[in-house]
């Protein structure tokens, strides 16, 4: 029980520090900052080495850190614009 109180504090704990550095960076290309709708872009010249949301608690937080600064913050519909016209 105990390390299921470990494990969600630690996914809360994330999540809050991701959520964060989404607010505070907002859509590179349109502005907008609530968390709930950014994305971490990967940029095509960076390598992804994993998708960050579903690997919040899974990577160490060197890791982590790494792999956001290979990304821009964008909305879902600028990320969803920039994956078409890359394609």
């Amino acid at each position: 029980a105990i390390y299921k109180i470990y494990n969600k504090k630690r996914y809360d704990d994330r999540a809050a520090m991701v959520a964060a550095i989404k607010a505070a960076e907002g859509c590179t290309d349109c502005g907008t900052n609530n968390p709930v709708v950014l994305d971490f872009d990967h940029l095509p010249e960076y390598e992804k080495s994993f998708t960050i949301g579903s690997n919040i608690t899974s990577k160490g937080m060197t890791r982590l850190f790494d792999e956001i600064a290979k990304c821009e913050v964008v909305c879902a519909n600028c990320h969803r614009i920039r994956t078409k016209e890359r394609r």
